[in-house]
């Protein structure tokens, strides 16, 4: 049976208004993606760094969500979802139809009514503690309520489910956001795009506003403003006087694997460099590298603009063209602004600007000179004492510290020693004839000396330095001369009781044990992570002290 009703005439462009809005309710809610913001306060972090909101606008046993949420992570299916109205009330009934990396699809009930409620979708279970973390993302989503589950079978039987509205994705925090960079393309229009093309690989043009953060997806803002190429190939940027200007180049390898890519520069106005190809490497000497790109993935260039500050503002032009092993060739044409304003810092006091990569490529400190904040190093070599502005170290035949003293004050109650047990079994250890301990070097900034002791199985090295900051490094090689065994190997530094106040480091922090704090009477710990180091003293005198590696060389 059919039921017609005759509306008046002056409803009809009401009637046509909300059918429109309806319209556009039903395309944003099952085809767009939403949009992406920061939240302006912060929910509790074990529900994830990102949430969906939601809109339900009537009153329902159950609402649909479908979301083209363009996550990263490829295991998005196996992550819980967790949902609550806007008050933090979690909702218990949730059915999964269809979730993965690119959308979702799932039912809830949203027993507040009608409202905002908040779609969790990275929750997890753990510990956090300063410069750490243990855990895991949540797994297994709850089973909802089984006469929920039935008069939802009745509802879905009779017509379809009403949908929510998406209304944003929300970061936690700003550090958290992923868009835009971050935010995926989806495999049909990745497939699209090469399909479109057809080149060995594309190049994209980035600021060092937006770093590229992904290698083997691409961010659906490269498939919005497309590939650089003829019609869209001319960017435009703006720098200042002596501004050390940073930029990005993606290639992507879209049809087959790259070989040993090379940057080269037309017309470049300023040096610039590539710090993927070319750089200094932390002994100062000059390196090139070669960069091979996977077929499928994204590999970012990182280019720096070396501005001077005799640069006139004005308008300059240059070409950046990246080639591969087999010969094929894209480019890019870049137009730098230069502006009048001078900076002082080369950028460096705003993080933002990313200027600091070219300190990658300094050779400041690498020389052993003492920097303009410390003082040259004075060394007795009569007494093997190292006097710096931080401090005194007087050194035992060992070469080890016998003393050392900052600001009147002893931090050692007797010299520090590498104990060897079981080593005299094999004869006392004597000093090597010619290795005496004796100084090797010696400069304004650093001081290097060394010893060797040996008996009729082993033989032992001492290598130190000591640098103007008040660095200490050792280096003890044992060699064993023949099959021999010691009971046991342990590093003693014997601290002024008055001066061992605090305590942190070598595991202490959470969820490991204590988080810092007075020295405890004893501290046992088992290496169970990268903590290599403890920190040990009151506030103005302090050990630190950092273990690298136990080098034991066997008989050849």
């Amino acid at each position: 049976m059919n039921i017609w009703v005759k509306l008046p005439s002056f409803c009809v462009t009401s009637v046509a208004l909300l059918i429109g809005c309806l319209a556009g309710l039903i395309g944003t809610v099952q085809g767009q993606t939403p949009q992406f913001e920061v939240a302006g306060q912060l929910w509790q972090d074990s529900l994830g760094n990102h949430r969906l909101a939601v809109d339900v606008p009537f009153t329902s046993h159950a609402v649909e969500v479908k979301v083209d949420w363009r996550r990263r992570d490829k295991d998005a299916a196996n992550k819980v979802v967790i949902i609550t109205d806007s008050t933090g009330k979690q909702i218990n009934n949730i059915k999964i139809n269809h979730l993965d990396r690119e959308t979702g699809d799932f039912v809830f009930d949203p027993v507040s009514g009608s409202g905002i409620y908040y779609v969790y979708y990275m929750p997890w279970s753990g510990h956090k503690w300063e410069g750490g973390f243990q855990g895991d993302y949540l797994h297994h989503q709850p089973k909802a309520d089984d006469a929920w589950l039935k008069k939802l079978a009745g509802l879905t039987a009779k017509r379809r489910l009403p949908l929510a509205h998406n209304v944003v994705i929300q970061a936690r925090t700003a550090f958290d956001s992923f868009y835009p960079m971050e935010i995926v393309a989806k495999k049909r229009e990745v497939e699209a795009l090469v399909a479109k093309y057809k080149d060995p690989f594309l190049l994209f043009f980035e600021d060092r506003k937006h770093p590229i953060k992904m290698f083997d997806d691409l961010p659906l803002r490269w498939i919005q403003k497309g590939p650089a190429r003829a019609g869209n190939n001319h960017f435009s940027v703006e720098a200042d006087r002596n501004e050390y200007y940073v930029f990005q180049i993606g290639v992507f390898a879209s049809t087959d694997s790259l070989s040993d890519i090379q940057v080269s520069y037309k017309n470049a106005p300023f040096k610039i460099t590539c710090f993927n190809t070319q750089g200094v490497d932390s002994k100062g000497k000059d390196f090139v590298k070669k960069v091979h790109v996977p077929k499928g993935h994204v590999q970012p260039l990182w280019l720096g603009v070396d501005i001077p500050k005799e640069a006139h503002p004005g308008k300059y032009t240059f070409t950046v063209e990246v080639k591969d092993a087999a010969g094929a060739a894209r480019f890019v044409n870049v137009q730098l602004n230069v502006r009048g304003k001078l900076l002082a810092d080369r950028g460096d006091k705003d993080l933002w600007r990313l200027s600091r990569l070219r300190w990658l490529n300094s050779r400041l400190g690498i020389d052993d000179h003492n920097t303009a904040e410390s003082r040259p190093l004075l060394v007795d070599k009569s007494t093997a004492t190292i006097k710096a502005g931080t401090g005194t170290v007087q050194l035992n035949a060992l070469g080890l510290p016998k003393d050392i003293i900052i600001g009147g004050e002893n931090l050692l109650s007797g010299p520090i020693d590498l104990s060897m047990q079981g080593i005299e079994k094999q004869g006392k250890l004597v000093v090597v004839p010619g290795q005496k301990l004796h100084f090797t070097h010696q400069a304004s900034g650093k001081v290097a000396w060394e010893t060797a002791y040996e008996n009729s199985g082993f033989g032992v090295s001492y290598q130190g330095q000591m640098e103007s900051d008040g660095y200490l490094g050792y280096k003890v090689i044992i060699r064993a001369r023949k099959d021999a065994a010691m009971d046991d190997i342990s590093l003693q530094i014997p601290v002024n009781k008055q001066l061992a106040t605090y305590f942190m480091g070598m595991g202490s922090g959470k969820p490991f044990g204590m988080n810092g704090g007075y020295t405890p009477f004893s501290y046992d710990w088992k290496w169970r992570g990268p903590q290599n180091s403890f920190w040990l003293g009151p506030i103005t005198q302090v050990f630190i002290v950092s273990f690298w590696e136990l080098l034991i060389m066997a008989p050849c």
